[in-house]
């Protein structure tokens, strides 16, 4: 297949990337430095320069293309408003545009489980109501959902939405290296309770889940929750401790408690305009602090997802990656 990919030098579209090369697809990707275009170019990546707000003039280059995979979002939590807007609302309804002129027979629409919120309310399925949290990044990616099943129900773009739970694994520049650098600076704490377990989905699973709705034309129209353990913040923390020869962290915030220490400090930092990242913010206490169980059944049903790479082994991969950037406090 000819395969269109956003995202693709971060981490889902890299690993999104490595496979469909090894599945011997071609992959044309959307670049936007030429330092990233001679890494993918390596890996017989077919490059375009060029950014989610000038798709238009790619109508030609992309009139072979079987296929859409959109990765491309801004992820982080301490950005301007704006900035989330831009790229997950804007640039998410730009791709969608140019995907209506093509003839495409796929389009893969990566999303979040936190679209469907917070709170404590049984088991989320694919099938719950959007609840917005104030949290720029959710917020928008639920925009960003609603705008895509717009294009699958007006004009019959063949969307799929994929909600992953937290990846981790190799290539994860964010999620794990940053609890390794609060563990080696001693500045890591636990947030409501250290038996509090969080979704999680590995790597390379996630890709499988991905080639799966690309793959299965009854998926077209659909969202599927994408998840592989349910694992306590201690064990986890456990884990990392033990491998980094570190005590486990004694103290543990109240919910209630951190959610005002972040409201203190992103405050103070939009007032004095610092651009750095707080401590703690609203997004962090709410992934640390809230339990929330999700079912990954429609997925197992539907596309015959399976969790192929199991917990200790991704841990063992995830483990040498973390070594392999040789953090530091």
């Amino acid at each position: 297949m000819n395969i269109f990919i956003t995202g693709g030098t971060g981490f889902i579209g890299g690993a999104l990337i490595s496979r469909l090369r090894k599945c011997k697809h071609n992959v044309i990707a959307l670049v936007r430095s030429e330092e990233k275009t001679k890494r993918l170019e390596g890996f017989g990546v077919n490059c375009i320069m060029g950014d989610l707000f000038k798709l238009n003039s790619l109508k030609d280059e992309l009139k072979n293309i079987d296929a859409i995979i959109h990765c491309a979002a801004l992820v982080t939590d301490w950005n301007p408003y704006e900035d989330y807007v831009n790229t997950n609302i804007v640039g998410t309804e730009n791709i969608l545009i140019l995907a209506k002129e093509l003839e495409i027979k796929s389009f893969i629409h990566l999303s979040t489980v936190d679209v469907f919120g917070d709170y404590n309310m049984g088991i989320i399925t694919d099938f719950a109501p959007y609840r917005k949290t104030g949290i720029p990044y959710v917020d928008t990616k639920i925009d960003a959902e609603r705008i895509a099943l717009e294009y699958y129900e007006n004009y019959k773009v063949p969307i799929t939405i994929i909600r992953p739970t937290w990846v981790f694994g190799p290539g994860d520049f964010q999620f794990f290296p940053e609890i390794v650098k609060n563990l080696l600076r001693g500045r890591l704490v636990y947030i409501g309770n250290k038996n509090i377990p969080i979704n999680l989905v590995y790597i390379e699973n996630l890709v499988d889940a991905i080639l799966l709705a690309m793959e299965n034309s009854s998926s077209i129209g659909k969202g599927f929750i994408i998840s592989d353990f349910r694992v306590t913040w201690e064990k986890i923390i456990n884990i990392l401790c033990i491998h980094y020869k570190k005590k486990e962290p004694t103290i543990t915030l109240p919910y209630n408690i951190a959610l005002l220490l972040t409201y203190i400090f992103e405050t103070s930092y939009r007032i004095f305009r610092i651009k750095n990242r707080p401590l703690l913010t609203k997004f962090v206490v709410k992934l640390l602090g809230k339990e929330i169980k999700c079912s990954v059944e429609r997925a197992r049903k539907e596309l015959g997802y399976k969790t192929k790479i199991q917990f200790e082994e991704a841990m063992r991969n995830t483990l040498q990656w973390l070594d392999s950037l040789n953090l530091t406090p």
